[in-house]
């Protein structure tokens, strides 16, 4: 059987470390994909474009598609482009939709919020603090109306994070 649990949340909340340490449990993880995405499109600013969010999306179905038997966890999914496009106020293509609706991942759905004292800008992470929080509201409203179920991580050290999923699944 293949469990494919989503970890999602704003910018620099602590995705991607969470994931780094479930991959050295031993979990099979997929990276998130923006930001290879960001470099190789050569992208400077915080907005994105709809080509940048079809790059993305195509990555991330493909992770999908990927899944091993067993648990694999995701830095993000395909219902991320969905929220990120309706913050962006982009029209959200049918086919996104059809595509989320067609893979369904686990129903519990992890999400790290915005979390001040961590959060960082580097050269593909352009958002500010403010949008970060404007992210999270936007992926709790896709997922919720996706009927996802979620549950946020606690502010804590990244071992307690993982503990706290490990026992949630």
């Amino acid at each position: 059987m293949i469990k494919r649990i989503i970890i999602t949340g704003g910018p620099s909340s602590g995705k991607t470390s969470i994931i780094d340490a479930l991959k050295d449990e031993g979990y099979s993880c997929f990276d998130e994909v923006s930001r290879e995405t960001i470099q190789e499109m050569n992208i400077k600013t915080a907005f994105k474009n709809v080509d940048f969010e079809e790059t993305v999306f195509k990555k991330r179905k493909r992770d999908f598609l990927n899944a091993k038997s067993g648990v694999n966890f995701y830095d993000r999914s395909m219902l991320d482009n969905l929220a990120y496009l309706k913050k962006n106020k982009h029209e959200i293509p049918i086919h996104f939709k059809i595509d989320c609706e067609n893979h369904r991942y686990h129903p519990t759905v992890f999400i790290t919020t915005p979390w001040e004292d961590i959060y960082t800008v580097d050269d593909e992470r352009l958002e500010s603090f403010k949008d970060s929080i404007q992210i999270f509201e936007a992926l709790k409203q896709v997922y919720i109306e996706a009927n996802y179920n979620l549950v946020e991580l606690p502010k804590s050290s990244v071992k307690e994070r993982i503990r706290f999923i490990i026992n949630e699944i």
